[in-house]
């Protein structure tokens, strides 16, 4: 069966993903994986002879917005290729475009996976023919097997994910270790920078520098700080902070974060340290040992499934919050001991194979702190919504005077208004009696047109009359002759017509 999956968002759920376009290839379907353009490279690793379609990188817009179509094109394009007999929605919610694929092949059975979370007033209903119900925070990988069992029609357990790398780009990760004067063998990549808003996601640097450089005492290692170009700043700081230990690390500087080299890199490396971010899921899916400081902001939503090493997080109770962290700092992180994670790597480096989810319990001291600091967020809260409420109780007095201002004028306008009619009227009035007054005038203009031009011809026989009149004086002829010509003639004529408005002059 030709299945058509979109995979928007970014390398993590890509990666969280994968085991179920691992099954669906295994029972011989065939796919085509829509993902963002910067993520397309991974697709041949993550899930080798899918097919790849391109979701416009950066996209956020819905139906309405003026290039949603046209930015979709392309995509529509490739899909309408490929010929899904089914389409099958990644996205946790789906997103726009997801139900704008569904509903390109209204005809074409569509599955998606809806958790609890109360869908937008006057949305448009999903278009997909099965959702799958899931929790808010619900493991992801529960939800793919949900989605992988609506697909097949009977359960299956998925595995770990895993990527499969060509030989041209372990080879490309070899030499850029080769390049950077780093041994493979004791070199451990670490992701711990940030960007503004992550940081809440994150360990401060004094806690990874003591981190690191207590390891680095330690142990024979060598440390390869990797991120984005403005993660590079907080990575920079921590290894300042490092002090002498700052020589055993290296940095890996690319203008944007080339996807298959880390990969290649990571291929090579002892294993990972770092933040849970979009690394940690390639160094799991590469069977690398990793050893994440997490926190329980996303918990156990989007946690790292790997054969080897440890997640730790504080399970504090307002776990799972998805990171809108309404306290003075994120207490599910940031006290997690140091030393907790050192041991953890020492284990690791023992040789220990077992993978272990470090929830820790907040001993009473730190439950009180968190209380304490609860409550005056709660406080501070009650404070500011003292304050806001009686902003709009200022507000909407100002607002009431100026609607009675408004409908005072509103009918002052009104009565303007019906007067201006009134006088409208009047002048229609007087503009239909002018003009039936021009078109009598008209009338009459035309009857005296016609008089003049009948005086006109008159006159013109006249002047021959005169002048026929005037020939025959020339030879003598009686007196009463001419006078009966004038009683009978066209002078005759004339003359009575000319007689009234000779009175009247």
């Amino acid at each position: 069966m030709r299945i058509l999956i979109t995979s928007p968002g970014g390398l993590t759920g890509l990666l969280l993903r994968q085991p179920l376009l691992s099954v669906l290839l295994q029972h011989g379907h065939r796919l085509m994986l829509a993902v963002p353009e910067r993520l397309a490279a991974l697709v041949p690793m993550a899930a080798p002879g899918a097919e790849t379609a391109f979701l416009p990188d950066g996209f956020s817009g819905g139906p309405g917005k003026p290039d949603f179509d046209a930015r979709l094109a392309a995509l529509h394009e490739q899909a309408a290729r490929f010929g899904p007999e089914l389409i099958v929605a990644g996205g946790r919610p789906p997103e726009p475009v997801e139900e704008a694929v569904a509903r390109w092949f209204p005809e074409v059975p569509s599955v998606a996976s809806l958790d609890d979370t109360p869908a937008p007033r006057g949305g448009a209903a999903a278009p997909f023919t099965r959702t799958v119900p899931v929790t808010r925070n619900e493991p992801e990988r529960s939800r793919y097997a949900a989605l992988a069992a609506a697909v097949l029609g009977w359960h299956v357990e998925l595995p770990r994910p895993s990527l499969v790398l060509d030989a041209e780009t372990r080879e490309r990760g070899g030499q850029e270790l080769a390049r950077l004067g780093v041994d493979p063998a004791a070199c451990w990549v670490v992701c711990a920078g940030h960007t503004g808003e992550a940081g809440v996601r994150n360990w401060k640097p004094e806690q990874w520098a003591d981190l690191l450089v207590s390891i680095c005492r330690r142990h024979d290692l060598h440390l390869l700080f990797c991120g984005t170009p403005d993660e590079e700043p907080v990575n920079d700081q921590i290894r300042e902070l490092m002090g002498e230990a700052r020589t055993r690390t290296a940095s890996l500087r690319r203008p944007g974060l080339d996807l298959p080299l880390l990969a290649g890199i990571l291929s090579h490396a002892a294993g990972y340290i770092g933040r849970q971010c979009g690394p940690t899921y390639v160094a799991a899916a590469l069977g690398k040992p990793v050893l994440t400081v997490a926190g329980a902001g996303d918990w156990p939503r989007s946690m790292v499934a790997a054969g080897r090493g440890a997640v730790l997080l504080r399970l504090v109770p307002c776990a799972g919050c998805g990171w809108d962290c309404h306290l003075s700092e994120p207490y599910c992180i940031r006290h997690i001991p140091v030393e907790e994670a050192a041991a953890e790597f020492d284990r690791l480096v023992a040789g220990d194979q077992e993978f272990r989810v470090r929830a820790l319990e907040p001993d009473r001291f730190l439950l009180h702190r968190i209380i304490e600091d609860a409550a005056e967020s709660a406080r501070r809260l009650k404070r500011l919504s003292a304050d806001r409420i009686e902003r709009l109780e200022r507000d909407n007095k100002a607002l009431a005077r100026a609607l009675e201002e408004t409908r005072a004028g509103a009918h002052s306008l009104r009565e303007s208004v019906s007067g201006l009619q009134k006088r409208a009227g009047e002048l229609q009035a007087a503009l239909k009696r002018s003009e039936e007054e021009l078109l009598d005038r008209e009338f009459q203009v035309r009857d005296l047109t016609a008089k003049c031009e009948s005086w006109q011809a008159e006159a013109k026989k006249l002047e021959k009359l005169v002048s026929a009149l005037r020939q025959e004086n020339s030879v003598p002829a009686p007196l009463g002759r001419m006078a009966d010509l004038f009683r009978r003639g066209p002078l005759a004529r004339l003359y009575a017509k000319l007689r009234p408005r000779r009175a009247d002059d």
